[in-house]
């Protein structure tokens, strides 16, 4: 992302991070559910934002939960939780390519779109995944409601994606674009969810 800004690009990173030194503030209401037992920072030198993004909006713990995340940040600043997640960094998404277009008016040095680069890092579908994805997704039935759940978190980040795309090709900047859809690891060995299929390993390795 330095190099991009360096090239004259506006760079952002949303979602997940989990790099760097972690700071940690204790909740004072202790649950099931170890995502909510504390606030998870990372210090400031390693912040998205001196490390080549402006914005930043997400988080920097291995995963949170899908509703009223304790550990959501904008910049170095600590933010509430808004919804679902997934929806809410989808909306961060379409937020600053929204700001890029509107910067691209107003520069002129940059004509006539503004350069970006967007990393936009989903927690989904990282457990926790105790909390029902909403009603919009949940159109599978598979005959096992966990696995169902499964499939609609994941239906939000494609109906997520979707809608980037569709901005993007709003805009006509969709075949100037470059996507590259990555997953971080394989699936999980002990659950009920949907396997690597004829891929080899899992999750650890």
């Amino acid at each position: 992302p330095e190099l991009f800004q360096q090239a004259g690009y506006r760079t952002a990173m949303i979602g997940k991070w989990h790099l760097g030194k972690t700071t940690a503030t204790p909740l004072p209401v202790k649950t099931h559910d170890y995502h909510k037992n504390a606030t998870i920072g990372c210090v400031p030198e390693h912040n998205p934002i001196n490390r080549g993004f402006d914005p930043y909006f997400g988080f920097n713990s291995s995963g949170t939960t899908y509703y009223d995340s304790p550990s959501l940040f904008r910049g170095l600043e600590h933010v509430e939780a808004k919804g679902y997640l997934t929806d809410q960094l989808t909306e961060d998404a379409l937020g600053f390519i929204k700001s890029t277009e509107s910067a691209a008016e107003h520069s002129a040095f940059r004509t006539p779109h503004s350069p970006f680069l967007l990393y936009l890092a989903y927690s989904a579908v990282h457990i926790p995944l105790e909390d029902p994805a909403p009603e919009k997704y949940q159109r599978f039935d598979t005959g096992n409601p966990e696995v169902d759940n499964y499939y609609a978190t994941l239906a939000g980040v494609d109906d997520g994606i979707g809608r980037i795309v569709a901005a993007l090709e709003a805009t006509g900047e969709l075949d100037n674009t470059l996507i590259f859809y990555l997953s971080d690891n394989g699936a999980v060995i002990d659950s009920p969810q949907p396997m690597n299929g004829p891929f080899r390993g899992n999750k650890g390795n």
